[in-house]
């Protein structure tokens, strides 16, 4: 379907499947813009998220983040609940240090120059890799919040997040990391 699709701003890239990290550090490589953003496949955002995420960059220049709320839907994209719908602008670190309020990878719209400045995702890392991204641009960078949610998560018996022993493991080794090297 995207290969029918006559705009050369769109190009098409292909790997075999090398894991979350690897795939977001790929497509960060390949983007040619200035704002970084994630939408894992199973995820939705409203039609507003990107628009309200560059506005609020746009009114707040000292911020390379910028993230919105989250509700979360089943498999039929039905309302399940609503996210934590936590709002903390400016320096967010110890916030998120203790609690990851982006709450999934598919949220936040980022200043490339901030993504460079702090490295890749970590590909040591099988889950919880985004919260170890947004930490280390949480040491350097402000954040700014929408408040509305606009990212829809989709929860399934399948998916990564539901896999609980291994993403306390690896959410573990994210704490870990982020008290050796808190700012």
């Amino acid at each position: 379907i995207i290969r029918e699709i006559e705009d050369s701003r769109i190009r098409i890239f292909s790997y075999s499947n090398a894991g979350l990290a690897s795939s977001r550090n790929r497509g960060i490589d390949h983007a040619q813009g200035e704002y970084i953003t994630f939408l894992d496949a199973d995820d939705l955002w409203t039609p507003d998220k990107l628009e309200a995420q560059f506005q609020a960059l746009q009114e707040h220049p000292e911020a390379a983040v910028a993230y919105s709320w989250t509700d979360y839907i089943d498999q039929s994209s039905q309302f399940l609940h609503s996210g934590r719908q936590i709002t903390i602008n400016g320096d967010v670190y110890e916030h998120l240090l203790v609690n990851n309020f982006l709450e999934n990878g598919s949220n936040p719209l980022i200043r490339k120059q901030a993504l460079n400045q702090v490295g890749e995702f970590d590909t040591s890392l099988k889950a919880g890799e985004d919260w170890d991204m947004w930490l280390r641009l949480a040491a350097d960078y402000q954040f700014v919040v929408v408040t509305r949610p606009q990212i829809l998560y989709r929860v399934s018996t399948g998916s990564m997040s539901s896999q609980i022993k291994n993403q306390e493991r690896e959410c573990l080794k994210v704490i870990e990391k982020a008290f050796k090297f808190a700012p």
